[in-house]
């Protein structure tokens, strides 16, 4: 692991834009992503190698519930287990911060992050029917909290 974690700031905000506009058809906007940033319940954690960012986690708080609202990686550096780390880091501060669930949405054709969620404990709790044009949007939960 190379990588280090911090919390990006909006400086960062042209390096965030390359990975998220290379990681999806339909990226947030600049303005929405500086938005994100500026949010005091948002957080966004990125992942740095050698001064480069290599990759981002943004999640939100809402009293207990967590929402995560994006994670990518480079490209060329996707299946190094960097989203595994991000995830793992962002899930920790929603915890910390008193979160208990964290949920998030999943193309149900994306079998790359569906694997990687499940194997961080989230499960399946609903089906956005064409949620994503033809395709449909997984809704899955994990528990941060220990139940007592």
């Amino acid at each position: 692991m190379d990588e280090i974690l911090r919390r990006a700031a909006t400086s960062d905000i042209d390096d965030l834009m390359a990975i998220e506009t290379a990681s999806y058809s339909e990226p947030f906007t600049r303005e929405v992503f500086l938005q994100f940033l500026k949010d005091p319940s948002c957080i966004c954690v990125l992942a740095q190698h050698n001064e480069h960012v290599v990759g981002y986690a943004l999640v939100a708080i809402n009293l207990e519930l967590s929402q995560l609202l994006s994670i990518a990686v480079q490209p060329d550096r996707r299946s190094t287990g960097i989203a595994r780390r991000l995830l793992a880091g962002v899930m920790d501060y929603c915890r910390s911060a008193g979160a208990e669930n964290m949920r998030l949405e999943v193309r149900s054709a994306n079998h790359a992050a569906r694997r990687l969620y499940e194997a961080m404990g989230f499960s399946l709790i609903g089906i956005r029917a064409k949620y994503y044009g033809n395709d449909d949007a997984l809704v899955m939960r994990a528990q941060l909290q220990l139940e007592d």
